[in-house]
């Protein structure tokens, strides 16, 4: 800090200076504090001067870094939505949960937009994001077809029957099968 200099124009004076107050408007964005100082002399002149000190965050929070982008098969397979940390230089630190976008495009190929956003006291926000793909590239998987017959008549070919099948996004099932 700078020592403060005060002259005297009356003379061998000897000016002092003295702190009085401190107050604040009670605010946090902006905060004011007004500080009162006297300067006085040994001859009984005086003066009261005010210092006026604003606090303004201007600074965004900041979020670790978000994870990777990723390409699931399917909707089941989205990770969890998780916290994602923040620093910021007033409020400190702590953790945001994410929010999930709509799927755009559909659930066999589609993207969701994750997001993580935290707002300070003051109102400067951080937002971080990761796109999760659902693509869907793996095709059902049919049980063994009965085996191949030869038949007299028409009227002896076998009734059509079911086929069960797998798939690694819609589970299992039945099919019918169709001549």
């Amino acid at each position: 800090a700078n020592p403060i200099v005060v002259t005297d124009e009356a003379g061998p004076c000897n000016p002092t200076v003295a702190f009085l107050s401190e107050s604040s408007n009670g605010l946090s964005c902006p905060e004011t504090i007004t500080r009162v100082y006297r300067v006085s002399n040994d001859c009984g002149d005086f003066i009261d001067v005010q210092q006026l000190i604003i606090i303004e965050d201007t600074q965004a929070p900041i979020f670790s870094a978000a994870p990777a982008n990723v390409t699931v098969q399917c909707s089941g397979d989205v990770p969890a939505p998780t916290n994602l940390a923040w620093t910021d230089n007033c409020d400190g630190s702590g953790n945001a949960m994410s929010s999930d976008g709509p799927i755009v495009g559909g659930t066999c190929g589609g993207k969701i937009t994750r997001t993580w956003t935290y707002t300070d006291a003051c109102g400067n926000t951080a937002t971080a994001n990761q796109t999760i793909t659902i693509n869907d590239t793996q095709a059902p998987v049919l049980a063994a077809a009965p085996g191949n017959v030869t038949v007299q008549c028409s009227g002896d070919v076998p009734a059509p029957a079911n086929l069960g099948w797998t798939d690694n996004c819609d589970g299992s099932g039945t099919v019918l099968s169709s001549d």
